[in-house]
């Protein structure tokens, strides 16, 4: 009777006992390394810190940003924000062509138009990026960041790449998720994946749409030729903080592409694809075009 008591003690405490790896660290241990972010990780939220600092909250001076921080905006600036939001993709501008005119589009500089719109069609087609990314990161934080970032861009992309750098890989993009994933959220990110074509055809045209927009846009409105629109791009860079945070939000969104797609590609053939996808814009709707239509579980 003891003896069975004694072994059936040992059964249940070496039940109890956490697994181990092969260098003998438990799970909770790896567990807790993996929350304590891993010095890529660390580093990327330093940035996201320094990169809300100078392009949102510090004032213009030397060295600085130019034109109002968010706290300083002028009334104008709001303006010119709330007109290209109002006009998104150009879809007022588009019925008032036809003879739709239940409202009016706002009159706005075909550069700044472009350049708005263009990188807003980046930032949705940045989904399938983020949402399939195999890190483990929960689909409800992918989908919220993602929307996040199609509004205000890398305030919210920039978290999403630095809470996936301490994140190991999952086998499957779903897997990745939660267990706790709402069934909306799967349902979300099936369609995305699913769709994923479509939209890298769709970002393709409106974005090259937008480039010729910028250059050739209300061209009956007295806004130049090509050369003016480049004088004029080149001074709203050195005077308008929107804009030139426009600006960098290309930078910034190069380089987040290149980085997802080369990183998940693992075979010889998808690095193959991936150094097409790692090209910035173009290389993202060919990618999406291209890329075989994987099984999405869960």
């Amino acid at each position: 009777m003891s003896s069975r008591s004694s072994s059936g003690n040992q059964n249940e405490t070496k039940t109890l006992e956490p697994p181990t790896d092969e260098n003998g660290a438990s799970s909770r241990d790896a567990q807790a390394d993996q929350r304590a972010g891993s010095p890529l990780e660390k580093a990327m939220w330093g940035f996201y810190a320094a990169y809300m600092a100078y392009m949102i909250f510090l004032p213009t001076g030397p060295g600085l940003a130019p034109g109002d921080p968010i706290w300083g905006m002028k009334p104008p600036a709001w303006q010119e924000v709330l007109d290209l939001s109002f006009n998104f993709m150009l879809v007022v501008t588009g019925l008032n062509t036809v003879g739709v005119h239940v409202v009016e589009a706002p009159t706005v500089h075909p550069v700044n138009e472009g350049l708005f719109n263009f990188v807003i069609i980046w930032s949705i087609m940045l989904a399938p990026l983020i949402i399939g990314d195999k890190r483990k990161v929960s689909l409800k934080t992918k989908e919220l960041l993602w929307l996040g970032t199609m509004f205000i861009t890398n305030v919210f992309a920039i978290p999403y790449m630095a809470l996936r750098s301490g994140r190991p890989d999952a086998d499957l993009p779903l897997q990745g998720s939660d267990n706790d994933d709402p069934s909306w959220a799967r349902a979300f990110a099936r369609n995305i994946l699913g769709g994923k074509k479509a939209l890298g055809i769709v970002g393709l045209v409106i974005g090259t749409f937008m480039v010729y927009w910028g250059f050739f846009g209300r061209a009956d409105m007295g806004f130049g030729g090509i050369d003016e629109r480049i004088q004029y791009f080149w001074g709203l860079v050195k005077s308008d903080r929107v804009m030139f945070a426009f600006v960098w939000d290309v930078i910034l969104y190069s380089i987040f592409q290149a980085w997802l797609v080369l990183d998940s590609a693992k075979s010889e053939s998808e690095r193959g694809l991936a150094k097409i996808g790692a090209i910035p814009f173009v290389g993202l709707g060919l990618y999406l075009l291209l890329q075989p239509q994987e099984e999405v579980d869960g």
